[in-house]
């Protein structure tokens, strides 16, 4: 007999109420056996996670690990704001240069010149970010999986489990950033064509929903590939097998990733949002009681730097954990790597709980 729970009722058959169990230390009702504890050596409970313990194992992995995460972070994002803050602070001093020779009617090549400055600056400080999070990420990752077993995992030991994969890390995300890229823009070329045929009212039908159809498809790319990284890292597969992998652990379950990933990068954003409000309100101030406007500018990229340091060794570990520890998740639901996991940890194989959303 049930008692409407779903739970069994306890023995004797009946639904009357029950006296609960006595507090600890004063025994147990008899029968009574406890529940194996859970296995959890280091950061997450080997078993099925749910939302909230993917984003506490982030945490925790960072909290665990502080010299691998944060001290990795810290370096590798201070050397990226250096390399941007240079490109930055000589091409200010270049594009005042050029604007103050602007003629009073500048032609296309004038204005061509002085775009192809800025384009190739916000190009250049795009690939360095990019490429400070890409090894960033191979190097958390490490860390994730030695904090999953409870074991100790120094820069060294991050370094060394990443470094050969680094390539393939690189080549594992332009593909996928070409693949949604591409396709964003292929459902948008037949309506540019048409409205540049003069077949405007077609051709803007199209385009609107090729825009649609293009945002629809990169975002469906971008999660099916989000575990592309950790499977590189830690499968020590090829480029195009990785992908290939991410894709297989993602079907079913693309939804949750996406959620996650969209609960990830809002709480990303609101912590860089708090930690450069302090920077902006300086900035701000000195533009008002400023006097040199060149140093006004150049204190205000200084301070954007420091900012973005800041913020960036808080968040970018915490956003390589969480796609880490999603990768860990899926495979635990999936494929029973928690059974991997603990007997690799010498503790008694889990059983297979009720598994969280």
């Amino acid at each position: 007999m049930t008692d409407g729970t779903g739970w069994g009722s306890p023995a004797g058959g009946d639904d009357s109420p029950r006296p609960p169990l006595p507090p600890s230390g004063w025994g147990t009702a008899p029968g009574w056996v406890p529940p194996p504890p859970e296995p959890k050596p280091g950061v997450i409970p080997l078993r099925p996670l749910s939302v909230g313990e993917i984003l506490d194992g982030a945490v925790t992995t960072i909290r665990s690990y502080p010299r691998a995460t944060l001290g990795l972070a810290a370096v590798v994002v201070t050397i990226s704001q250096l390399v941007q803050f240079t490109g930055l602070a000589l091409f200010r001093n270049r594009l005042s240069t050029s604007v103050s020779n602007l003629p009073e009617t500048p032609t296309f090549s004038d204005v061509a010149d002085l775009l192809s400055g800025t384009a190739t600056v916000l190009v250049v400080s795009t690939v360095v970010a990019a490429l400070a999070q890409l090894v960033l990420t191979g190097l958390v990752t490490v860390v994730v999986s030695k904090g999953a077993l409870g074991q100790p995992c120094g820069i060294g030991e991050a370094w060394s489990g990443a470094q050969g994969q680094l390539w393939r890390l690189l080549g594992v995300t332009l593909l996928a950033a070409l693949a949604a890229t591409a396709a964003l823009l292929v459902p948008i070329l037949p309506g540019v064509a048409l409205i540049a045929s003069g077949a405007t009212a077609l051709g803007g039908l199209l385009l609107a929903i090729g825009v649609v159809t293009g945002i629809g498809l990169s975002v469906h790319l971008y999660v099916s590939f989000a575990l592309a990284s950790p499977a590189v890292v830690l499968e020590r597969q090829g480029v195009v097998t990785s992908l290939r992998r991410s894709r297989t652990l993602v079907k079913g379950t693309w939804w949750r990733i996406l959620g996650i990933l969209l609960l990830s990068a809002i709480i990303v954003q609101v912590v860089s949002g708090v930690i450069s409000v302090p920077f902006s309100l300086v900035t701000g101030g000195a533009s008002i009681f400023g006097g040199n406007t060149g140093a006004v500018s150049l204190l205000s990229l200084a301070l954007g730097s420091v900012g973005t340091i800041i913020s960036g060794t808080i968040t970018w570990p915490f956003a390589a954990a969480v796609s880490a520890l999603l990768y860990i998740d899926v495979r635990m639901r999936r494929e029973g790597l928690d059974i991997e996991l603990a007997r690799a940890a010498g503790l008694p194989v889990p059983r297979t709980p009720p598994q969280p959303w």
